[in-house]
């Protein structure tokens, strides 16, 4: 038979089981906001590091567009010149 005794003593024990159970599921909830927190604050840096590449391609294709303009300019100026001289 079930006495009051063993009763609370049953309840006890599982209550000191889900509050073993709780506190683990604390622990592996605060790792997991840890964790979230450390991705985000990677996912920041590398939205920097992207946003300075970018910055950094566009000048370079500014550069490079200049470049092309100057050089076009430069062959179209060779081409004039072997045409007077083959004149």
């Amino acid at each position: 038979m079930l006495t009051p005794e063993m009763f609370m003593d049953e309840n006890t024990v599982l209550i000191e089981e889900r509050d073993e159970e709780i506190a683990v599921l604390k622990a592996e909830i605060d790792l997991l906001k840890q964790e979230k927190l450390n991705l985000k604050n990677q996912t920041e840096s590398m939205q920097e590091d992207n946003d300075q590449l970018t910055a950094k391609n566009k000048k370079w294709i500014a550069k490079l567009d200049e470049e092309i303009e100057k050089n076009a300019q430069n062959v179209i100026d060779l081409t004039q010149q072997i045409k007077s001289l083959q004149e």
